[in-house]
């Protein structure tokens, strides 16, 4: 696992080209024998890529609300729902 290969992911889950980014994520802890929560606390720290539960995407810091736990795009549709 090297550092072109991270940031190689880093790229794929943030393409809003991939669908199912979850099953690249964990495709790729196996693949590197990683623990996903640490893996996920390496691209956030150190790639800015933030996972959204909500929608199951990756997203930087500027889509994302840490507060909310979801990205800005989960939230506006909330708030629209409540309104």
């Amino acid at each position: 696992m090297g550092e072109e290969s991270i940031e190689f992911l880093v790229k794929e889950l943030k393409s809003r080209k991939n669908r199912n980014v979850y099953k690249i994520f964990d495709d790729y802890c196996d693949k590197f024998e990683l623990d996903a929560a640490e893996l996920e606390q390496l691209l956030i720290s150190k790639y800015d890529a933030f996972r959204c539960d909500s929608c199951e995407r990756f997203y930087s810091i500027k889509e994302y609300f840490v507060a909310e736990g979801e990205c800005i795009f989960c939230t506006d549709n909330e708030s629209e729902e409540d309104s």
